[in-house]
C-alpha cells in the first residue's frame, strides 16, 4: 500500500512538472531587446539573420549624409524616394542569404559622382585617365629680328667714307637728312680741314640695327687736334631695311648747330729755340684763343721712355699768353715729351701734339759734364 502512494504522488509531481515547464517555454525562446529611444531607433526592419560580428566605431556608418571632400559641394538626393531612409528594405531571396549592407559603398559612390561632374581645381581627379591632367605647352616665343649685318657694316662704311671726304651730297643720299642735320653738317665741315669718324658698337633693335655716327678726332687750320664735344660730336643713327634692302640710315636726334658752340680753342705754340739742361726748369708757353672763352689749358709732359705723363696748369698772362714750367726734378739725361690741351665751356678740346705722337725737347749734358 505504501509504495503504491509513493508511486501516484512521483506520477503528480511528474506531471506538475511538464505543466509548469509547458508554460514557460515561451519565455525561453523569445529573445529580449531593450527599448530604444524613438529617436535612435533603426529604420530598415528587423530579420531573422544570424546576429553580425561587433562592430566598431570607425567601421559603423551614421546615419548622416556622406561627408564631401574638403572645397566640395555633396551631391542633392533627387526625388523623396532618393534618400536610404526612404527605400524600402529588399526582402532576401528564398534558399539565399541576404546580402549584408555595405556601409561605404552609396558614400563612396556619391563622392565619385560629384568629382565626375564637378571637379575642383588642383585635386588629383584619379578616376580619370592620366592623359586628362596633362598642361598645355607654352607658345613658342615669336622669332627675333635678324638684320643681315654685312650689309649695314657696308652701309657704315660708306657713311664714314663720306664724312672723311666731307661730301654732303652723299651723306644725303645714304641718310633721312634733316634740315638741322644738313646745317650742322655745313658747319662742322667749313671749321675743320679733317675728320676721323667711327661707328659705336651696333645694337639690334625690334626693327632695326641702332648704332651712333662718333668723330673720334678732327684737325683745325692751325694744326690742332680735336676732341669734340659729345653734344654734337656723337650722332644717334637707325639703321632699318626699305624695301628689304638697307640703303638708308637715320638721325635720331641731331642737335641744331645754331644752338652749340662747334668751334674748339685754337692753341699757337712754336718751340723753344734752345735746349733743356738737367736739374734745369723749363718754361712753356702758347697763345690760346678761342671764339668764346678758353675754360682751362695744361701742360703735359714727361721724360722719353715713361709710360705716364704727368699735369701742371697753364696760367693765362696777358695778349692770350699761357705758360707752364716742368721742373728741373724731371729733366735728367733723357729727351723731354710734351703736349698743351686747352678746353673751352662747351667741352671742345684741342691738342697741339698728342698722347701717341707729343713735342720733344733734347736734354744737353749738363755744364760740368754730369748728367
Amino acid at each position: 500500500m505504501k509504495s503504491v502512494v509513493i508511486g501516484i504522488a512521483s506520477g503528480l509531481a511528474v506531471s506538475c512538472g511538464l505543466l509548469i515547464l509547458l508554460a514557460l517555454w515561451p519565455l525561453a525562446t523569445e529573445t529580449f531587446v531593450p527599448p530604444y529611444p524613438p529617436a535612435a531607433a533603426p529604420t530598415a526592419p528587423m530579420t531573422t539573420d544570424s546576429p553580425k560580428p561587433a562592430e566598431t566605431k570607425a567601421d559603423r556608418p551614421t546615419p548622416a549624409q556622406p561627408i564631401p571632400f574638403k572645397n566640395e559641394t555633396p551631391a542633392a538626393p533627387k526625388g523623396p524616394d532618393a534618400s536610404p531612409k526612404n527605400k524600402p528594405a529588399r526582402p532576401p531571396t528564398p534558399g539565399k542569404p541576404a546580402a549584408k549592407p555595405n556601409p561605404d559603398s552609396e558614400p563612396t559612390k556619391t563622392v565619385q559622382t560629384v568629382r565626375e561632374t564637378a571637379p575642383l581645381s588642383g585635386d588629383s581627379d584619379r578616376s580619370k585617365p592620366a592623359e586628362t591632367a596633362t598642361i598645355a605647352p607654352a607658345p613658342s616665343p615669336a622669332p627675333q629680328f635678324s638684320p643681315d649685318l654685312n650689309a649695314v657694316n657696308a652701309l657704315l662704311d660708306r657713311l664714314r667714307s663720306a664724312y672723311s671726304e666731307k661730301n654732303l651730297t652723299a651723306i644725303k643720299e645714304l641718310s633721312f637728312l634733316s634740315g638741322d642735320d644738313e646745317e650742322l653738317l655745313k658747319k662742322i665741315f667749313n671749321y675743320y680741314k679733317t675728320l676721323q669718324v667711327d661707328a659705336d658698337a651696333l645694337k639690334t633693335t625690334e626693327s632695326g640695327v641702332a648704332t651712333a655716327v662718333v668723330i673720334r678726332s678732327l684737325e683745325n687750320e692751325k694744326g690742332n687736334v680735336v676732341i669734340p664735344s659729345p653734344k654734337w660730336g656723337k650722332q644717334p643713327l637707325l639703321i632699318t631695311p626699305q624695301n628689304n634692302r638697307w640703303d638708308q640710315v637715320r638721325f635720331l636726334s641731331s642737335p641744331s648747330g645754331a644752338s652749340i658752340d662747334l668751334a674748339a680753342p685754337t692753341i699757337l705754340h712754336a718751340l723753344p729755340m734752345y735746349a733743356a739742361r738737367p736739374g734745369e726748369a723749363l718754361e712753356i708757353s702758347a697763345t690760346i684763343t678761342d671764339n668764346a672763352k678758353v675754360a682751362a689749358a695744361a701742360l703735359r709732359f714727361r721724360a722719353s721712355g715713361d709710360p705716364k705723363y704727368e699735369s701742371t696748369p697753364m696760367s693765362e698772362g696777358p695778349d692770350h699768353t699761357y705758360s707752364a714750367r716742368i721742373p728741373g726734378s724731371m729733366i735728367k739725361g733723357n729727351n723731354i715729351e710734351y703736349y698743351i690741351e686747352a678746353r673751352d665751356a662747351e667741352g671742345n678740346l684741342s691738342m697741339e701734339g698728342r698722347p701717341s705722337s707729343p713735342l720733344a725737347i733734347a736734354v744737353l749734358p749738363s755744364k760740368n759734364g754730369n748728367e
